[in-house]
């Protein structure tokens, strides 16, 4: 009789157990509308840096050039291209001769010769458009900076550590560049005598624009910062520790 009250007994108590556990597993899980776990302060996370271009328009308009009977009057400017972060530069040249022949449009046809020179007054490139067309000149800057992973305890911090690593890497060099451009006549005088003066006399336009693309760089969060795994953020993938600064010396770009 004792023994089977003891049965009893225990039987009650694993119930209320299973019931009390149940309640538990109730109360403490999360409802489908609450926010991640946020990670904590103590921890870092991986980041990494996505890379962009964004276009400054250095020049851009409409420019006129003469092939006048006595000297030329050229189209000439100087200005002044930023290196940092600096993936290329383009120049695009776009020209129509107003006065091309009537049946041959290449007959007699003007010829934009458009030329880049460094501070050196040293030729680049040149270019050349007869009668009608376009054309571009591009110089290419440096290679992409390469930063590889970040670690840091949130994204403000990743974004400060860029920040701090590319004000290092500036150097605020700036190159000088000239661009000019000139006409020649394509029309001769003892052929079209009255077509070359009115030639000479007037000025031919040509549409430039210069552009200047540089690199943008970006911190976003890493796709493996899921808050839910072990894996230790502070190490990189060969098991090294791996601290939370790079070295912007090694990076690629940085001359």
């Amino acid at each position: 009789m004792n023994l089977q009250k003891n049965d009893k007994i225990i039987a009650v108590v694993a119930v209320l157990v299973l019931i009390i556990a149940g309640i538990g597993i109730v109360l403490y899980m999360p409802a489908d509308d609450e926010e991640p776990i946020k990670p904590k302060e103590d921890e870092v996370y991986e980041f990494k840096v996505t890379r962009n271009t964004f276009n400054d328009s250095i020049i851009s308009g409409d420019f006129t050039v003469k092939d006048k009977i006595i000297g030329k009057q050229n189209y000439m400017e100087t200005f002044d291209v930023d290196q940092d972060n600096l993936d290329e530069l383009v120049i695009h040249v776009d020209y129509t001769d107003r006065h091309s022949g009537f049946l041959l449009k290449s007959a007699g046809a003007d010829t934009l010769t458009v030329t880049l020179y460094d501070e050196e007054e040293t030729e680049i490139e040149s270019i050349q458009i007869k009668g009608s067309g376009n054309d571009s000149i591009t110089i290419s800057g440096a290679m992409p900076k390469n930063f590889g992973l970040m670690y840091a305890k949130n994204l403000a911090e990743a974004e400060d550590m860029l920040e701090e690593n590319l004000s290092l890497m500036k150097t605020g060099e700036k190159e000088t560049y000239t661009i000019e451009a000139s006409i020649k006549t394509g029309e001769i005088f003892i052929f079209k005598p009255l077509k070359w003066i009115i030639e000479k006399l007037t000025a031919d336009t040509f549409t430039l624009k210069i552009d200047a693309n540089y690199y943008n760089y970006e911190v976003v969060e890493s796709e493996y910062n899921d808050y839910g795994d072990d894996r230790d953020l502070n190490k990189d993938n060969d098991g090294e520790i791996s601290t939370t600064t790079f070295n912007y010396l090694n990076t690629l770009g940085y001359h």
